[in-house]
C-alpha cells in the first residue's frame, strides 16, 4: 500500500508507487531502500548472473519493471473475468475471450473471498504472477 498526502493509502498499481514506498527489514534483516529496490534485489535470490554482467542485469530489471507491473494488473483483470465465468456462470472461457469482456464492478467483487481480518489482504497465483488486493472487503485488483 502507498501512503497518500491526505493520510490515506492506495494499492501500489504502478512502478512509481513501488519506488515511493520505503522498505522494511525482512526476516533475514535485509533492508532495501524502497520496495522497488527490494523487487529487483530479491530477483537475485532466484537468479544468478556473472559478476561482470551484474550492473547491466540490474539496469535491465529496473527498465522492465514498469511494464511488468502494468501487465500484472491487466492479467489480473483477465483472470478475474475467467474466474467469474467459471465460478458464477459455470463456464470456462479462454484468455482470448476474457480479454474482450468487462464485468460490472459488483461482478469483479464476487471474485476471491477476503480471508483477512485486517484492513487489507494480498493474494497471488505463483504460477502466473497475478496478484490481487482486497481492501476493506472490496477487491481492488
Amino acid at each position: 500500500m502507498v501512503p497518500l498526502r491526505d493520510g490515506g493509502q492506495e494499492p501500489a498499481l504502478t512502478w512509481a508507487h513501488y519506488k515511493r514506498v520505503a522498505d522494511v527489514p525482512d526476516e533475514d534483516g535485509r533492508d532495501f531502500r524502497t520496495v522497488a529496490d527490494r523487487v529487483v534485489g530479491e530477483l537475485w535470490d532466484f537468479f544468478r548472473v556473472e559478476p561482470e554482467w551484474r550492473d547491466r542485469a540490474v539496469s535491465r530489471a529496473y527498465d522492465a519493471c514498469p511494464k511488468l507491473i502494468t501487465d500484472m494488473h491487466y492479467e489480473a483483470r483477465v483472470q478475474a473475468v475467467r474466474t467469474y465465468y467459471a465460478k458464477k456462470l459455470g463456464r470456462k472461457i479462454e484468455k482470448k475471450a476474457a480479454r474482450t469482456i468487462w464485468l460490472a464492478a459488483e461482478q469483479y467483487m464476487q471474485g476471491p473471498e477476503d480471508p483477512s481480518t485486517g484492513d487489507f489482504s494480498v493474494g497471488g497465483d505463483v504460477s502466473s504472477g497475478i496478484q490481487f488486493f482486497i481492501w476493506h472487503g472490496s477487491n481492488v485488483s
